[in-house]
């Protein structure tokens, strides 16, 4: 998982450039990544992708500092 939202968002936009179509994957680890969460649900929800039971339950949880979820609405915005 990257580090913060900027570098997440980043990241999965490399997947699809110059137009073209790309995949990504994001391996997610309950013990690590739950303060991630809620940030993640916004990004899949901003780019109209189905966000997984086992993810959409951690919704609510307490983001990280650097997983705010106002800055993945930002980052996420730069790319769209």
């Amino acid at each position: 998982m990257a580090r913060d939202v900027e570098s997440y968002v980043h990241r999965i936009g490399r997947t699809g450039r110059a137009g073209e179509l790309g995949k990504a994957i994001t391996f997610w680890n309950k013990d690590y990544d739950i303060p991630c969460s809620p940030a993640l649900v916004q990004i899949a929800r901003n780019a109209g992708q189905d966000v997984p039971d086992f993810l959409r339950k951690y919704e609510k949880t307490k983001a990280s500092k650097q997983w705010k979820v106002a800055a993945a609405q930002k980052a996420a915005a730069t790319i769209m």
